[in-house]
Order: structure tokens, then C-alpha cells, then sequence
């Protein structure tokens, strides 16, 4: 009622000085970044979680992760090229002795199955 006898804005909402700080915001750039970052550690979390290396002193999951951080940097303007494959043939090379199909093909397809897009984990973290 106040609003219609007035020449001034009137708002709803008493004044506040609870504004947040610089520090919490951020432009849709760095949410985006943040959320890529977030996504490679949970995409290494969980091909570390697939298996042992066969030598422990690789460094298999530094490749990994120069993998991921080069898509992450790119910032979503450029297709990917990392591809699923890529990731295979990294825990593949790193936990396989060399000539063991079958325990290839099983930890392909383990890796296939953790990172698959329709994951429930992808699902979460692409909201």
C-alpha cells in the first residue's frame, strides 16, 4: 500500500547489508572451470581406484592428469581430443603386464564402465 501514495521505488525487502563478498563471486567462466577441474579429479579418483600399477614408482597418473588438464584448460571452446581411448590405454599400460589380453580387455572394459557419460557421477556433476 505504501508503494501506491509514493513518488519514490518502494521494495519489498528491507535494506540489507548482507551482500556477499568479492571473494564468492565469480563469473560463469570460473564456475565452468571449476566444475572441468572438479570432473578430471574425479575422473582420476576413479581410474586410480581401478587398479594397482604394475611398477609403483610410473607415473601413470600424472599422464592422466597432463590428459585431463589440457581438455580442462581449453575451456570447452575446442572439441576434445582426449577420447576414452586415450584414458584406456594409460591405466591399461600402467596395471597390465605386457601380452595379458585377457586382463586387458577386463580392465577396457571396467574403464568403459566408470566413465561412461550416462554415469550417475557424470549426471551430478555436469548440474
Amino acid at each position: 500500500m505504501k508503494a501506491l501514495g509514493s513518488s519514490e521505488s518502494v521494495s519489498p525487502f528491507p535494506p540489507s547489508n548482507n551482500l556477499l563478498p568479492h571473494t564468492f563471486i565469480f563469473t560463469t567462466f570460473d564456475v565452468l572451470h571449476m566444475q572441468n577441474l572438479l570432473q578430471a579429479l574425479v575422473i582420476a579418483a576413479s581410474l586410480r581406484s581401478l587398479m594397482r600399477p604394475v611398477n609403483p614408482a610410473s607415473d601413470w597418473l600424472s599422464r592422466i592428469w597432463t590428459l585431463l588438464e589440457m581438455e580442462v584448460q581449453k575451456g570447452g571452446t575446442e572439441p576434445a581430443e582426449t577420447k576414452l581411448l586415450h584414458l584406456e590405454d594409460e591405466v591399461v599400460q600402467a596395471a597390465i603386464s605386457p601380452g595379458d589380453s585377457d586382463s586387458s580387455d577386463r580392465l577396457r572394459e571396467s574403464v568403459r564402465r566408470i566413465l561412461r557419460p550416462q554415469d550417475p557421477v557424470f549426471m551430478l556433476l555436469q548440474l
